[in-house]
C-alpha cells in the first residue's frame, strides 16, 4: 500500500479468490471488494503470491518481479490501400504490431497468446506475421487495385455499349414511326381524337370517381392505390397525400411476415432541408396482436459502446442511444405509446460462451445471434444496405452492403456480434464479433408495434 506521496506503508493486504472457474481472456475480481484498513492508503501495487490449480498443483512467485504487460502498438501504414491489403491477408481488425513478450505474444488482431501456439482468435501465427513480405503485399495490393479498376472499366464499357445500343434502337424506332405517321396521320386523326377523349377524359374520370367512392366507403388502401395510379388527374395527388398516413396504418394492420411497413421518420437522404424520411420496416413476426419489425436499411452509424472495454448489452451506450435519442427523434409522442416495453433476453453468442449479461426491459433493441439466424435463414436475406445518411455518418459500405450490429457478445467481453456486409455472421473463422468501439457498423433498430392500439395514433 502507498500513501498520497507514494511512500510505501508498512503493511499489505492478502486476498484470496476461491473456487474460480475462468476461461481464457476473461477477467475476474471486479465485483469482489478488497478491504484496506489503513485510511491513508491512496494507491496500491498488486501481485500474485500463489496459485492452486484444479489438479491441486501449486505455483508460487519465488521472489519473481511482477510487471504489467505492455499494450500493443498500432500498425502505421502510409498507404491506406496497403492497410486494407494487410487486413485482407490477415483478417479484418488486424491493426496491431505483432510482438513477443516474455512467454507470450501479441497478435495483430489484439489477442494475447502463449509462445508456440496459433492465435486463438484469428488463427494467424507469430512467424507468419513477423515475416510478412511487404514487397509481395505491395504486389498483391497493386494486383487487387488493377483488378478492381479493370472490373470498373469493364462495367463502364458495358454500360456505355448498352446505352449506345438503346439509343440506336430508339433512333431506328423513331425513323420507322415517323415514316408510318407520315402515311397514316390523315387517316387516323379522327380515331386519335376519340382515343384521347376516352383515355384522357372518360376513363380517368370514372377511375377518379371510383377512387373517391372507395375513400368515402372507408376503403383507404384501395382508394390510396387507385389515386396514386392516376398520375395526378385532377386533385388525385392531393387526396392521396392527405390519406398517406392512414394508408400506412391500414397496411400495418393487415401486414404479414415478410411485408414492408412504414412507421416513424428518420433522416436518410442526408439532406436536412427536406425533412426526415419515412422509415421502412420488415415484419419478422406477428404474435398476440403485435408485430416484431426491423429497419429495412442501416439507419445510422453508432459504436456498440463509447470506448473499448468489457461490456454487455445491458450496460452498453448503444442500448441507451436507441431507447433515448433514436426513439424520441424517430417517433411522435402518440407513436411511442404503441411501442411496448418488452423483456429482451440476454442471448449468448451461438458459438462462444461469453457472458451476455442480464435480460433487459427495452422498447428498442437489436437482434441477437439466435434471433438473426431464426428470422433470416440465408446470407442473402441478412444483407443490409445503409442509407446515404448512415454512410455520411461513418458506416463503411462494401458493394452496396454494410456490417450491422447484433446485441449478443462476440468471442471476447470487449466485442459484440455483428453481420458482415455479405450477410455472413461468421468472422475470422467464427462468430467472434467486432470490438465494441468499432465506428463503421450500421444500426438496424428492432421493436414491437402494438397493432391492437394502432388506430389511436391516427391524426
Amino acid at each position: 500500500l502507498f500513501d498520497t506521496a507514494g511512500n510505501a506503508l508498512e503493511e499489505f493486504v492478502a486476498h484470496d479468490y476461491l473456487d474460480l472457474n475462468v476461461s481464457r481472456d476473461i477477467e475476474f475480481g471486479q465485483k469482489n471488494p478488497v478491504m484496506v484498513s489503513n485510511a491513508t492508503t491512496r494507491s496500491y501495487k498488486a501481485y500474485v503470491s500463489e496459485v492452486v490449480f484444479v489438479d491441486r498443483s501449486v505455483w508460487t512467485t519465488d521472489g519473481e518481479n511482477w510487471e504489467p504487460l505492455s499494450k500493443p502498438s498500432l500498425l502505421v501504414f502510409d498507404d491506406p490501400e496497403l492497410q486494407r491489403q494487410y487486413e485482407i491477408k490477415f483478417g479484418r481488425g488486424s491493426i496491431y504490431e505483432p510482438k513477443s513478450e516474455k512467454d507470450l505474444w501479441h497478435c495483430t488482431c489484439g489477442a494475447l497468446n502463449r509462445d508456440g501456439e496459433v492465435c486463438h482468435v484469428c488463427h494467424n501465427t507469430l512467424l507468419a506475421l513477423q515475416t510478412v513480405d511487404m514487397s509481395a503485399l505491395e504486389k498483391e495490393k497493386d494486383a487487387r487495385l488493377a483488378e478492381e479498376a479493370r472490373v470498373a472499366a469493364e462495367r463502364e464499357t458495358k454500360a456505355a455499349e448498352e446505352l449506345a445500343a438503346r439509343k440506336a434502337a430508339t433512333k431506328e424506332a423513331q425513323k420507322k414511326t415517323a415514316k408510318f405517321l407520315k402515311i397514316a396521320i390523315p387517316a387516323v386523326c379522327a380515331v386519335i381524337a376519340i382515343v384521347l377523349l376516352i383515355t384522357k377524359v372518360l376513363i380517368p374520370n370514372k377511375q377518379y370517381n371510383d377512387a373517391v367512392a372507395l375513400l368515402n366507403a372507408g376503403n383507404v388502401i384501395e382508394a390510396y392505390e387507385a389515386l396514386i395510379a392516376m398520375e395526378g388527374y385532377k386533385d388525385s395527388a392531393e387526396k392521396a397525400d392527405s390519406i398517406h398516413y392512414e394508408y400506412n396504418i391500414e397496411k400495418m394492420k393487415n401486414a404479414k411476415v415478410g411485408d414492408y411497413v412504414v412507421f416513424g421518420t428518420y433522416e436518410q437522404d442526408n439532406n436536412a432541408s427536406n425533412g426526415t424520411e419515412n422509415i421502412e420496416w420488415i415484419v419478422l413476426q406477428i404474435k398476440d396482436g403485435k408485430a416484431l419489425v426491423i429497419s429495412r436499411y442501416g439507419l445510422d452509424s453508432q459504436r456498440y459502446h463509447t470506448n473499448r472495454t468489457d461490456i454487455t448489452w445491458e450496460t452498453c451506450s448503444l442500448r441507451k442511444w436507441l431507447n433515448d435519442n433514436f426513439i424520441n427523434s424517430a417517433f411522435s409522442d402518440k407513436e411511442r405509446t404503441i411501442i411496448p416495453t418488452v423483456t429482451v433476453a440476454a442471448d449468448k453468442n451461438t458459438k462462444y460462451d461469453t457472458d451476455p449479461g442480464k435480460a433487459t426491459q427495452d422498447q428498442v433493441f437489436l437482434l441477437s445471434h439466435p434471433e438473426v439466424k431464426r428470422y433470416f435463414r440465408s446470407d442473402v436475406a441478412r444483407q443490409c444496405t445503409p442509407t446515404v445518411y448512415a454512410v455520411a455518418r461513418g458506416v463503411y459500405e462494401n458493394g452496396g452492403g454494410c456490417n450491422w450490429w447484433l446485441r449478443s457478445p462476440g468471442c471476447d467481453p470487449d466485442t459484440a456480434g455483428h453481420v458482415d456486409y455479405d450477410g455472413d455472421i461468421s468472422f475470422l473463422g467464427g462468430e467472434t464479433g467486432n470490438f465494441v468501439d468499432g465506428d463503421s457498423l450500421a444500426v438496424r433498430p428492432v421493436l414491437w408495434i402494438n397493432l391492437d392500439a394502432i388506430d389511436t395514433i391516427v391524426p
